[in-house]
């Protein structure tokens, strides 16, 4: 699978570390916590899940286009393309 660099400047590159800064942070805030979560919390989260499904959207289309059209590419010059593994599906969301 691709991955990021989390030392490029490009914030592209970027979106699945800030993803996953962003998780750990509401994790932090509700960790041990014996209270619900407030409302500013639950806005971070659905923002989160929109950011995540938006992600997942972006690669599974990567996958699709732009993978397919570079093995592509490589197979009509006899090269071995990438193994890009099967789209991804978004977790299923919790009511």
């Amino acid at each position: 699978m691709l991955t990021s660099n989390a030392g490029a400047r490009e914030s592209t590159l970027r979106m699945p570390d800030q993803i996953h800064e962003k998780l750990f942070a509401l994790d932090g805030l509700l960790e041990g916590d014996d209270m619900a979560p407030t409302a500013a919390v639950m806005d971070d989260q659905r923002q989160v899940d929109a950011e995540f499904e938006t992600a997942i959207r972006k690669f599974n289309l990567f996958l699709a286009d732009d993978a397919k059209a570079f093995n592509s590419a490589m197979a009509a010059r006899n090269l071995t393309g990438i193994v890009t593994g099967e789209a991804l599906e978004p977790r299923a969301r919790r009511r």
